[in-house]
């Protein structure tokens, strides 16, 4: 799995992401959305990218937020992109969030905390999108669960890292 990203992960862009997912500023899908969908569209344009999923949230936090970030990131990108924006995947276990876990807690955490919504049958390749790559766990975990359902080629773009 490739990942590319629009900013490196600085307080300012670690601020941005804080009023995006916690203090209700949504809106902010538009903006950071389009230059995650430039970067696609500039570092992946050589591939031919299928669909855009996202990394899920497991329900409770879902409902405690209101919203998945990165499903509201991707749909901004399939528009962009004019690529439809698939749900491909569940989070079966409600992990820690992964910002307050040491470097070795993100690493093992994510193993078997996702799961293939059902079969993607003939799928070409996908792009996953996440707000921050951090340790790459949660993505190398998403990845490997499309790629081991058929999927032949799975690229990420991020909005930091």
């Amino acid at each position: 799995m490739v990942n590319r990203a629009v900013v490196q992960y600085t307080p300012l862009a670690r601020e941005v992401i804080s009023l995006f997912k916690y203090r209700g500023r949504e809106t902010l899908a538009d903006v950071l959305g389009t230059m995650m969908a430039d970067v696609v569209w500039r570092e992946y344009e050589s591939k031919e990218i299928d669909a855009v999923t996202y990394v899920p949230l497991h329900k409770r936090r879902e409902e405690e937020r209101g919203f998945n970030q990165a499903e509201l990131l991707a749909r901004v990108i399939g528009k962009k992109l004019r690529r439809p924006v698939v749900s491909t995947l569940v989070r079966t276990r409600d992990t820690p969030k992964q910002s307050r876990q040491p470097r070795q807690s993100r690493l093992m955490g994510m193993t078997g905390a996702f799961t293939l919504k059902s079969d993607l049958g003939h799928c070409g390749p996908l792009l996953i999108v996440d707000d921050v790559y951090t340790t790459g766990a949660t993505l190398r975990a998403c990845s490997r669960e499309l790629l081991q359902g058929g999927c032949p080629q799975v690229l990420a773009v991020t909005f930091a890292r």
